[in-house]
């Protein structure tokens, strides 16, 4: 039981930190940059700007060779996510919660948690490696049989 306590008055303290704080949003996957563009406009039609700093729906570009030419693919990092750096307040939170095309906000029930530092950082690291192995995809291994044209 005081375990519970505990982490609902971490919740609280966290909410009532009036700093910028990562969220992670649970939105119809294909849908996040529609939803980004959403809650943009809907944030600036409330003068809310101040409060949202940033949206992120992290992508890699994918690099392959098809009939000699280079391809580039864009592939979802987290497909059906959008991250939203905010002071979450309750004018926030009602707009986001009411976007078309964001399910839930990943966290409590009753309140969203933000990201830890840690959490944060992790992404952050999956980002930076998925674009550093993102660079040549090669539909080839060793032992296919190909055919060359001169």
């Amino acid at each position: 039981m005081q375990k519970t306590e505990v982490s609902t008055v971490e919740i609280k303290r966290q909410i009532e930190d009036n700093s910028f704080k990562w969220y992670v949003l649970s939105v119809v996957a294909g849908q996040e940059e529609l939803v980004i563009e959403n809650l943009k406009e809907r944030v600036k039609k409330q003068n809310l700007e101040d409060g949202v700093a940033d949206f992120m729906s992290p992508v890699v570009n994918e690099y392959s060779i098809k009939k000699g030419e280079k391809i580039t693919k864009t592939r979802k990092l987290y497909p059906g996510y959008v991250f939203i750096k905010s002071k979450m307040n309750d004018k926030i939170w009602y707009i986001v919660r009411n976007t078309p095309g964001v399910r839930l906000i990943v966290g409590a029930e009753t309140r969203p948690i933000p990201l830890t530092e840690d959490e944060y950082q992790n992404i952050i690291t999956q980002i930076e490696k998925s674009q550093e192995r993102s660079e040549l995809i090669i539909p080839y291994k060793i032992g296919d049989v190909v055919m060359l044209k001169t």
